[in-house]
């Protein structure tokens, strides 16, 4: 009998555990799931589905044990979206394509048009529909907000304007065209005026209060796809199938002038806020700037593989927005006219566009039916840096950490404002690929070395070359300025370390021991020490004083590529052929450990100020490594290509890694290294705020 007892409770308790099992592993299974659709979603630019799984999982993972390569998996994957997300919120309401977007004059509101006849008006704050104005019976193309704020106008492709009173929304009046789809309208900034243009290619004005039509201004040879006043009501401008954008003067309607330029139509056209510039989108492709003092063309932005068909500058001018049937938006310095950032969350082709007044937000909307809003703060805060035409090979930071200074092989070096992340300038003159860079300690000179067997001295500030040191029989692969002073070690294939005097020209010492090219060079932070790296596969320290040989560091099965010391100068870092990161005790010459990870060789190296190391190599990664812990902190796999090169600003807040790709990156420190779940699982939560509220899809609990 005791013993029947004691079997069925020993059944009972192996069911239990079953049960219990079976439990964690649906949920084990369910988290790997929506970590996976995480990255899946992020991949594929849906920045709000991603961080949706994201925090399903974090929620999750509170609930099961997770293995410690789970736990780093999850933070990285966390890490990735959350400071990636751009997109603060989308609006869906509409059942058919958005055409047409505005924000209200106050910002408090945003209106959109739309392929299934309606003008939907949202709540700016929190992405909630306020009204749906119903009236065309076909989609609406245009819209725009009266001076005021309380009136809007819309037109459509039932050839009719409507004017609509957006507190009652009520229709307060509508306007009737004879023939063809309304495509564009803008109010006089008085707002007293209001000009359409359409398909029938004529553009009319008309009395704002009354609806009366006042004049039309007959000139197009065929639709007019846009038209827009100018901030100080004095000019407007047209353009249209006919290729030809058109400038009036508001006071006699007369052309003051016309830009022509374009092999497409002209769909999109926007003012810069100072008056001075117009810009112009077409179905070439391409975005056009033009003086509207001389009536020149200022440049062509390429970018975009589809027409473009919608433009907006930020308030203050800096940055111009490009919409495009590609799906995508892109972003341009419109002072120079480089592209900061592309923003591909779209499914499908961009057709509006506005931003917000403070220039915090910018709305776009497509033929997806949805109106995203994103951070500008985030889409503008640039990541790439685009202009080199070949692999980048060496960068370096300023010590003030206010330039960046890249070297590529395409000869040039550009010199690169890193709060504002705009080109400087490029210095030319090298005859051949550029190995390395380096800041003298006062950050006016900077040095390079080359392939074409010289090193180059600049002044930093002017741009211009003062001056060459030769010597070196064949290419230049490593530089290095004293800390101190204005000496500048240099190493290279014909196996000779120099020491030069910058300032006099003259070669100070010579140092011999390496069978082979001197690939690396690092001088540890007080200058007394350098160490150099070889395709010898040795390491030797060097006395810098008399530039005796003090040891010989022999632990590879490679090259040894690149080379940098610990802030303190305890640890010396190596990166080698055969994929190792090997750390040194710098005064013992004795072999730490061994940080392994990288599938090819490593081709840069750099101590933060804060001792984080970062290694670069051609497995397209960079690894950033805490030198205590066997494994990275981070994995970062954005490049396309090899990646070449990695530097810290000595502020410590960025790195920069340079690649076979063309490409510099930058990346904020803080954020690489935030490994705490919570934290991010608490910013994931804020950011995605807004978008709860209106998503009737997810509540609060699920996160």
């Amino acid at each position: 009998m005791l013993l029947g007892l004691e079997a069925r409770k020993k059944e009972k308790l192996i069911g239990v555990l079953l049960t219990e099992s079976a439990e964690y592993q649906a949920k084990l299974a369910e988290f790997k799931q929506l970590l996976e659709n995480c990255l899946s979603f992020f991949l594929s630019n849906d920045d709000l589905g991603a961080l949706l799984s994201g925090l399903k999982a974090g929620k999750l993972s509170k609930e099961i044990k997770l293995s410690e390569d789970l736990k780093h998996q999850m933070i990285a994957v966390l890490r990735k979206v959350v400071y990636g997300v751009r997109e603060t919120n989308r609006l869906q309401g509409h059942l058919l394509g958005v055409r047409s977007l505005v924000f209200s004059p106050d910002g408090r509101r945003i209106a959109s048009g739309s392929d299934d006849n309606t003008v939907r008006v949202w709540r700016t704050e929190d992405g909630r529909e306020l009204a749906v104005l119903k009236g065309h019976i076909a989609s609406v193309y245009a819209l725009c907000f009266h001076p005021d704020g309380e009136t809007l106008a819309s037109g459509g492709g039932d050839r009719s304007i409507r004017l609509w009173r957006i507190g009652e929304s009520k229709e307060i009046r509508t306007l009737q065209m004879r023939s063809g789809a309304v495509y564009s309208l803008s109010f006089h900034p008085d707002g007293k005026t209001l000009a359409s243009g359409g398909e029938d290619r004529r553009i009319r004005l008309w009395n704002a209060e009354n609806g009366r039509k006042i004049r039309t201004l007959k000139k197009h040879a065929g639709s007019v796809y846009c038209l827009r006043f100018s901030r100080d009501g004095k000019m407007l401008a047209s353009g249209g199938s006919d290729r030809i954008i058109r400038l009036w003067n508001t006071e006699n309607n007369k052309i003051i002038s016309m830009f022509k330029g374009h092999t497409g139509a002209v769909l999109t056209i926007s003012f810069s806020p100072d008056g001075k510039v117009l810009a112009s989108g077409s179905s070439d492709s391409t975005v056009k700037l033009w003086n509207l003092e001389d009536g020149k063309e200022i440049r062509t932005l390429e970018g975009h593989s589809a027409p473009v068909s919608s433009l907006a500058f930020t308030p203050d001018g800096k940055i111009l927005v490009s919409g495009s049937f590609d799906n995508s938006l892109k972003l341009w310095n419109a002072a120079d006219g480089f592209e900061i950032n592309t923003l591909p969350g779209h499914s499908g082709a961009v057709f509006g566009l506005d931003f917000h007044p403070d220039g915090a937000w910018l709305a776009s909307g497509g033929s997806d039916a949805a109106i995203r809003l994103w951070n500008m703060n985030r889409c503008a805060a640039l990541k790439i840096l685009n202009g080199h035409s070949n692999q980048v090979y060496s960068l370096v930071f300023s010590p003030d950490s206010k330039i960046l200074a890249s070297g590529s092989f395409d000869s040039s070096i550009c010199l690169w404002d890193t709060d504002k992340k705009f080109l400087l300038r490029k210095l030319e003159g090298h005859s051949s690929y550029i190995f390395s860079l380096s800041f003298s300690h006062d950050g006016k000179v900077l040095a390079s070395g080359s392939f074409d067997s010289t090193v180059r001295l600049w002044d930093v500030e002017a741009g211009k070359e003062t001056g060459r040191l030769e010597g070196h029989s064949g290419p230049v692969f490593s530089i290095a300025f004293h800390p101190q002073s204005r000496l500048l070690a240099s190493g290279g294939e014909d196996r000779i370390i120099r020491l030069w005097d910058t300032e006099t020209r003259e070669v100070i010492r010579v140092m011999k021991g390496h069978s082979n090219s001197v690939l690396s060079l690092g001088l540890r932070h007080d200058g007394k020490l350098l160490a150099s790296g070889s395709s010898d596969k040795s390491i030797r320290l060097w006395r810098l004083e008399d530039g005796k040989q003090m040891k010989v560091l022999r632990s590879h099965s490679g090259s040894v590529f690149c080379l940098s010391f610990s802030p303190d100068g305890k640890i010396l870092a190596a990166g080698t052929g055969d994929g190792a990161v090997i750390l040194w005790d710098a005064q013992k010459g004795k072999e730490i450990k061994i940080l392994k990870g990288h599938t090819g060789s490593i081709l840069g190296i750099c101590f933060s100020p804060e001792g984080l190391l970062a290694s670069v190599g051609d497995d397209c990664t960079v690894r950033l490594w805490n030198v205590n812990e066997d494994k990275p902190l981070n994995i970062i796999g954005d490049h396309s290509d090899y990646v070449l090169g990695v530097h810290f600003s000595p502020d410590g807040k960025l790195m920069g890694s340079s690649s076979f790709d063309s490409s510099i990156r930058l990346w904020n420190v803080a954020e690489l290294c935030n490994s705490d779940a919570e934290d991010l699982l608490a910013r994931g939560r804020e950011w995605l705020r807004k978008y709860l509220s209106t998503n009737p899809n997810v509540i609060d609990e699920d996160i």
